[in-house]
């Protein structure tokens, strides 16, 4: 039996590109604000591991990691469509060695989906860069009634 990659090779070079793109970016910032990171940097993902998000922190905190010679660490904290991660974030020191690597769900979605969610992502979160884009799918079953977004928004 043959093991797949859960990544094809196409998407896995856009997501390095990205991450080469980005690791230059933040490498250029970094050396005009003198001696960042002088320590290891935290990237939560607040998503479990093996996910989209998961696979692009990993991809970034390794060229972010040789570019800069420093540690980049991933830690996963899932819960609450992200809310539980981005909430770890917020309370940490907002010295740049903590990072957020947001998605939809915890920055677009949850303000409108939970009442207390307990951070306002306009607000609270300054973005960095643009790390990663990736299409989404909405699908229904074969043989379902509806042969259209607009069908489908009616039913709903």
């Amino acid at each position: 039996m043959q093991h797949s990659s859960p990544l094809n090779p196409t998407r896995r070079r856009l997501l390095q590109s990205a991450a080469s793109g980005t690791a230059l970016l933040l490498a250029g910032a970094a050396r005009a604000a003198d001696a960042y990171p002088s320590k290891p940097v935290t990237m939560i993902v607040p998503y479990a591991p093996g996910g989209q998000g998961d696979v692009f922190a990993r991809i970034l905190s390794e060229r972010l990691g040789t570019e800069f010679k420093q540690t980049f660490i991933v830690e996963n904290r899932p819960g609450a469509s992200g809310a539980v991660g981005s909430r770890i974030v917020l309370r940490a020191p907002a010295d740049g060695y903590t990072l957020l690597l947001g998605q939809t769900g915890e920055i677009a979605v949850n303000p409108y989906a939970m009442k207390s969610l307990g951070y306002d992502p306009l607000r609270e979160f300054a973005p960095v860069i643009l790390v990663g884009d990736s299409p989404l799918v909405l699908a229904v079953p074969e043989k379902s009634p509806y042969a259209d977004l607009a069908a489908l928004i009616a039913a709903a």
